[in-house]
């Protein structure tokens, strides 16, 4: 499932303006880190790309846009500009050697099993090409599918390797971003999830070791960031029993994405390799959902009263009873996405009602 529109960001969800095509000029040294109550030419240069009112003073409604833009881009929502979130915006780095291009971090050549800050880069440019993957800094397989992709989309030798001409046509200004932020993205509801009633003194850190999770993905599941500490006496959403749909999957948080001129994305995209395992998030009843947009596609009516889909698969898992964790079939691109790489279209109709966000879910599940 693909789209070709203006990447935004915005400080308000219902009227997001659009990021700036332009790159950022490239600075003598790495950008610094920005936060609340900064200013200078580089907050203006993020509010230039973000297409606030560039005064340079970082002030709440920047702040807001940066959040906006991480959450959309799969990072922890802190308002922080740091290095992950300088990538998100498309801003080019200086070479780290001497001899290299000046560019993304050097642009040196990438492939399958490298990891670190070049390859996130490179993620996120992806990413904002319309090729989702996850900014995690580790080449692998969702990864190298992606980079295929956009060298067949634009014509260049589709070996899987961000070369000198991969890294200059993800950076070409010519280049249309696609949107990382939807004001559909605030139908917020955590499924198969626990409450947990915070107590004086917790943390973000002391809360994850206590239930087996992480702490950055607590607070994104929850919609805050680990810098605000959780308040004594609230509740908070935890994972619970509810199993991830594709193990090691990669992901955004794109649910409300355009989808052509006349649709929305109704779910969350898991980007994993051909005949991957997608396993049932609950118990519940399996059954055939083949349809012309999803291609070979599984319903579950699931025992705890809510109704999952799974689209553009490449195998379907047998119809009929089935147990949390049962594998209900596997990963393809099947239907409409059969020029994108490798994924599971993932849906939650809450009561079989109307889809809301499976990101919040998705996280507590699969990224503890």
């Amino acid at each position: 499932m693909t789209a070709a529109v203006l990447l935004v960001a915005t400080a308000s969800p219902a009227t997001p303006p659009a990021l700036a095509h332009s790159p950022l000029p490239a600075s003598s040294s790495p950008r610094p880190v920005l936060s609340l109550g900064d200013r200078g030419d580089d907050v203006r240069l993020v509010q230039q790309r973000l297409r606030l009112p560039a005064d340079g003073r970082f002030g709440a409604q920047t702040r807001k846009a940066v959040q906006v833009l991480q959450g959309a881009a799969g990072l922890t929502a802190d308002g922080i500009v740091g290095p992950a979130t300088w990538a998100a915006l498309g801003q080019a780095r200086p070479a780290q050697a001497s001899g290299t291009p000046t560019g993304v971090r050097g642009r040196v050549d990438l492939s399958d099993g490298a990891v670190g800050p070049a390859v996130a880069d490179a993620q996120a440019l992806l990413t904002r090409a319309g090729h989702r993957v996850a900014a995690d800094g580790r080449f692998g397989p969702a990864t190298h599918a992606a980079v295929v992709a956009f060298q067949r989309r634009r014509g260049l030798p589709t070996d899987g390797v961000v070369g000198t001409r991969t890294w200059a046509a993800l950076t070409s200004p010519t280049l249309t971003p696609v949107a990382l932020v939807s004001a559909l993205s605030t139908r917020w509801q955590p499924i198969g999830s626990r409450t947990y009633l915070v107590r004086a003194g917790d943390t973000w850190t002391s809360i994850a070791a206590s239930t087996g999770s992480r702490a950055t993905a607590l607070a994104s599941a929850n919609r805050v960031s680990t810098t605000v500490r959780p308040a004594g006496g609230s509740r908070i959403q935890v994972p619970g029993t509810w199993t991830c749909p594709v193990a090691d999957g990669g992901f955004i948080n794109d649910y409300g994405f355009p989808r052509g001129v006349d649709r929305l994305h109704q779910g969350n995209d898991l980007f994993a390799p051909r005949g991957t395992p997608v396993r049932a998030p609950v118990a519940g009843r399996a059954e055939v959902a083949d349809n012309t947009i999803g291609g070979l596609s599984m319903r579950l009516n699931g025992a705890d009263g809510h109704r999952y889909y799974f689209a553009h698969l490449d195998r379907r898992g047998d119809p009929g009873l089935i147990e949390a964790g049962g594998v209900i079939g596997y990963v393809g691109n099947s239907g409409n996405a059969a020029s994108t790489p490798t994924h599971l279209h993932f849906e939650i109709r809450p009561g079989d009602g109307e889809p809301v966000n499976p990101f919040p879910s998705l996280t507590l599940a699969c990224r503890r």
